[in-house]
């Protein structure tokens, strides 16, 4: 709203109703009246100030020359003459009293005239003038030498200061009004030098506004600042006139514009009647321009949609600002869908006179928009549909897309991750930023094969390909990550096959060049056992023979412990006679009878054997162990060979129970979980521990041959690498393990249920 502005003086009113050779000659009487005034105000108090100091020193005179008078008085104690003396006084029009004290402050003589006030007669204590009351004292000690003889005060009215008042308004009055009538008549004679060339230009201005022809000009009359006006004016005028043909012409060529514009432009007045419409408008009515000029909505669109533009007018008016809308409205060749923006036109005092409208067909937009949106869609769900994981992130990161696959990753959406950081929704790939960078700034392909990392206790195996984006001013990367555990665990369990079967050959070699010598040993370290037994007559004989009594002999040997280390020998040839015959079992495919069993009655009799087994008995009792059984008992029989199956099954228990020496279970029960169930085609055995777990390193390597973590004498390595054979050479199954360190192992064997070939 514009600013109100106060109220103009009367004066100012007064003055803005007269002519300007009146404003001219009021203006230079007041100047001057004002400049007349002040010059004699000045003048006057000058004067009167003057006259006050002579006056003030005229009355110190005449105080000197009564204290010289009354010296002798005082000092020969003569009131009389004194009294005579301030008598002297009376031709002094304006002295009203005089008074003379002694030095004691006695009052000595004293004269006042007739008619004026009383006066208190003290002694002052000060010296010089004094005004009180309208009156001036002057009061002066009187000294002889240095002798003080008293005080002289004189008293004095203001009656000649206020005659020189008077005479001074008296003379400022008679010069005011003479100078004022001088200037009366030099400034009506002079004021029509300047209202002349000013009334000239308010003739030429009157023309200007009333014809709208910038083509006249005024004349230059003088080389005064009038002169600089008139010319002035006239290069107005004459940029006026330019600027109002270039008006025009952008007004036709605005209007041609407008005409030409797709947009619907349009112009109504506060009722609601077209003011200005475009070719646009027409068209889209489809009637002449004269048949819009003054007509309303409702006289030009259904009843329905012109209700909903009434609307939208009135809610322009109220907010008073722009107001946006889409709708549908009828066309030469059906319905379009329009985008309208109505905004108000307002005045110089910001009142609202208009509104315009502009409204942009935006038909063929909605229709690309919904195919674009259909395409979308499209290719969102062949991304989502992709078995790989894709991830979109610009230059710094973050993501700008996630297909349905990665929110397998994490679990979290599209929309949940959409500007997060990488680092921030999916950590274990944050190793991966620098793969991102690299492939950005050289703009090849990176690869990351088997990317590993730990979830939920699992190892997880990943290929990671890192496809650069450096197209339209967009730089990022799309990351491709394909879940590649199962194949990482079949080959795992590939080159275990390979390696078991390659091993199985070197095995087999070993176990025959071994056996031949290794029985010589037994039998000779059996044939020395018997040579030196006491109950053999053979033996007797040959020691009686020899004089040496048999029984000493063997005492001796006993005493040297000869006997015991033939003994060691002996088991260690049994020792490794058995070692010998795993070999032999792990390199050759078994020629047992295979038959169809209850594979949970095998795991529970395995059980049973394994408890009263003596060395685990011995060393870790089943019966301090926690067993848990989870078995499926409607999944199908499968063949197999018995004793073999309970003995890989035996192994397990036993590896097992063993591992819980290496782990400080606290609280913690030591649990052995056993499970069977269906997995397919296959039955699916589980031997689960909460022991220490297996670490990575090792865990890659429990089935080799020979490879074994526990102490020299303690076991072979061949136990687990036998169970591996036995499942899956002889019995066309898998066995795989799985291991999380201080949480636990789970050893999974898969026994297919068809009959082996």
């Amino acid at each position: 709203m514009p600013t109100k502005l106060p109220p103009r003086p009367l004066y100012i009113r007064i003055l803005s109703r007269l002519s300007i050779r009146d404003k001219i000659l009021v203006v230079t009487m007041i100047t001057s009246f004002f400049a007349m005034l002040v010059t004699s105000a000045t003048f006057i108090t000058y004067q009167y100030y003057a006259f006050q100091d002579w006056l003030l020193q005229n009355l110190t005179s005449q105080a000197e020359i009564i204290a010289y008078n009354s010296k002798g008085a005082l000092a020969f104690d003569d009131p009389r003459e004194g009294r005579d003396a301030l008598r002297s006084l009376e031709a002094v029009s304006s002295m009203t009293g005089a008074f003379l004290f002694t030095a004691d402050g006695v009052l000595f003589s004293s004269w006042q005239r007739l008619g004026s006030p009383d006066f208190s007669q003290t002694a002052p204590d000060w010296q010089g003038a004094r005004e009180v009351n309208n009156e001036v004292f002057m009061a002066r000690r009187i000294m002889e030498k240095e002798l003080f003889l008293g005080t002289i005060l004189l008293r004095s009215n203001q009656q000649e200061r206020a005659a020189f008042l008077r005479n001074s308004m008296a003379a400022l009055v008679v010069l005011v009004l003479l100078s004022g009538a001088i200037t009366l008549l030099l400034s009506t004679w002079l004021q029509k030098i300047i209202s002349g060339p000013v009334a000239h230009l308010a003739t030429v201005m009157e023309m200007v506004s009333q014809r709208q022809d910038y083509s006249v000009r005024g004349t230059r009359h003088s080389d005064d600042e009038i002169g600089d006006l008139t010319d002035f004016f006239n290069n107005m005028l004459a940029q006026v006139e330019s600027r109002d043909r270039q008006l025009r012409e952008n007004e036709d060529l605005l209007q041609s514009i407008i005409n030409n514009t797709n947009s619907v432009i349009y112009l109504k007045d506060m009722s609601g009647r077209f003011l200005m419409v475009n070719r646009s408008f027409r068209e889209m009515v489809v009637t002449n321009y004269e048949d819009i000029i003054g007509r309303t909505d409702a006289e030009l669109f259904p009843a329905e949609l012109a209700e909903k533009f009434v609307e939208i007018d009135q809610q322009v008016v109220e907010r008073g600002e722009l107001v946006e809308s889409e709708e549908e409205a009828p066309h030469s060749d059906g319905l379009h869908t329009y985008i309208s923006a109505k905004f108000p036109l307002r005045d110089s005092q910001g009142d609202i006179y208009s509104i315009c409208g502009i409204s942009t067909d935006i038909t063929e937009r909605k229709q690309d928009e919904e195919e674009l949106r259909q395409l979308r869609n499209y290719l969102n769900n062949v991304i989502d549909s992709m078995p790989s994981a894709l991830i979109g992130l610009d230059a710094d990161g973050r993501v700008t897309r996630w297909n349905r696959e990665a929110e397998q990753l994490n679990g979290l959406t599209f929309a949940e991750t959409r500007g997060a950081l990488l680092r921030d929704v999916l950590p274990q790939f944050s190793s991966q930023m620098e793969q991102v960078q690299a492939a950005i700034r050289d703009r090849q392909v990176k690869e990351t094969s088997k990317f590993s990392y730990n979830l939920d206790g699992e190892n997880c195996f990943k290929d990671v390909t890192i496809y650069p984006l450096v197209a339209n001013g967009i730089e990022g990367a799309v990351l491709r990550v394909d879940d590649v555990t199962e194949r990482v665990q079949i080959e795992e369990m590939m080159v275990q096959t390979e390696k078991m079967m390659s091993v199985g050959g070197l095995a087999a070699g070993m176990a025959h060049e071994i056996n031949n010598p290794l029985g010589i040993m037994v039998q000779a370290v059996q044939n020395i056992e018997r040579r030196v037994s006491p109950g053999l007559a053979a033996n007797e004989h040959v020691a009686d023979d020899l004089g040496v009594p048999l029984a000493a002999i063997h005492a001796y040997l006993d005493k040297r412990m000869v006997l015991a280390m033939v003994e060691d020998i002996r088991e260690a040839g049994n020792r490794a006679a058995k070692i010998v015959a795993n070999m032999l079992q792990f390199s050759r495919r078994s020629e047992s009878a295979l038959q169809y069993a209850e594979v949970a009655e095998l795991i529970d009799q395995t059980v049973e054997l394994a408890g009263n087994d003596y060395d685990l008995k011995k060393k870790y009792d089943f019966r301090h162990l926690n067993l848990v059984r989870n078995y499926d008992h409607n999944v199908p029989k499968v063949k197999l060979v018995i004793t073999e199956f309970e003995q890989v099954v035996l192994n397990l228990l036993k590896n097992a129970a063993q591992a819980f020496a290496d782990k400080e279970m606290g609280d913690e029960i030591p649990t052995i979980t056993l499970g069977v169930r269906q997995d397919g085609k296959f039955v699916r055995v589980e031997v689960a521990d909460n022991g220490p777990g297996i670490p990575e390193e090792v865990r890659k390597r429990v089935f080799e041959p020979f490879f074994t973590t526990k102490p020299v004498g303690s076991g072979t390595g061949l136990g687990l690498s036998v169970s591996y054979m036995i499942i899956t050479n002889n019995h066309k199954g898998s066995m795989e393990v799985e291991s999380t360190p201080g949480v636990g192992s789970v050893f999974t064997i898969r026994l297919p249920i068809a009959p082996a070939s």
